[in-house]
């Protein structure tokens, strides 16, 4: 199912809370990936206070 993205996601202040800033870029995006490195990335997302509009 498409999302529409919303008005407020068009700024980039929500950027600012999400907990991915600062982390090592390969832990998401993996050369090689890993049971450990997969739970670690799914931990960050799940506690991410802007997920809906980063994926918006």
């Amino acid at each position: 199912m498409a999302r529409t993205p919303s008005i407020e996601n068009h700024g980039a202040v929500w950027r600012l809370r999400a907990l991915c800033v600062g982390e090592d870029p390969e832990l998401f995006f993996p050369l090689v990936e890993t049971d450990t490195e997969t739970a670690r990335a799914r931990a960050v997302r799940r506690r991410c206070p802007v997920l809906l509009a980063c994926r918006d």
